[in-house]
């Protein structure tokens, strides 16, 4: 069965692409599909504005369609200056590059961290539409220590991910490997991974 994962961001594709093709689900993007429209997120929560993508996306494609919006929560942080669902739409721009992202977070670590490093999490909603009467949904965190020097390399889209320290490997997010990456989801992930397994098993 075809569904669509409604990003046109390949880092975030792939990041949940094998997860789901374990269902025997054929995982489509936005660019397979030549969608070229972009769903306003106008929530705080990400959990909504998952839903509002996916029920929009679902109703343009006609496949069932997972969406996910990712959140940023830093500790210590002021509320003013917290990311929450606006991680690439820093100072009122409606999409920064990955380069400005690095430089804004940075910043960020430099000020309100402690030793060039502030802990924080990703807060992530999903929402899976396989009809208009067939919604699920929910919302998961994943912890992370952001650092002031990121590493070289880059996951397109991702930029984060070079300055973000995995606490269960203490190695550098970009750094793990596929099998830790495996591992990392059956220790971390269980909730989503019982979500998926509810609505396609």
């Amino acid at each position: 069965m075809d569904i669509l994962f409604a990003t046109h961001n390949k880092s975030k594709l792939n990041s949940y692409k094998t997860e789901i093709e374990k269902y025997g689900l054929n995982v489509l993007s936005l660019d397979d599909l030549k969608i070229d429209y972009n769903v306003e997120e106008v929530s705080i929560n990400t959990e909504e504005n998952a839903i509002k993508k996916a029920i929009e996306y679902n109703r343009i494609a006609k496949i069932p369609t997972i969406a996910v919006d990712d959140g940023l929560i830093f500790e210590n942080v002021p509320e003013n200056v917290q990311p929450g669902p606006y991680v690439r739409r820093i100072d009122g721009k409606n999409a920064s590059t990955d380069d400005e992202l690095l430089e804004h977070y940075v910043n960020i670590v430099n000020k309100y961290g402690v030793n060039g490093k502030l802990n924080g999490k990703w807060v992530k909603g999903i929402a899976i539409v396989k009809s208009f009467d067939d919604i699920s949904s929910m919302t998961f965190d994943v912890e992370k220590i952001f650092v002031n020097k990121p590493v070289e390399k880059r996951h397109e889209g991702y930029p984060l991910d070079s300055m973000s320290i995995t606490p269960y490997f203490n190695k550098y997010t970009i750094d793990l490997t596929e099998e830790e990456n495996t591992i990392l989801k059956e220790k971390t992930n269980s909730k989503l991974i019982k979500f998926l397994e509810e609505n396609f098993m």
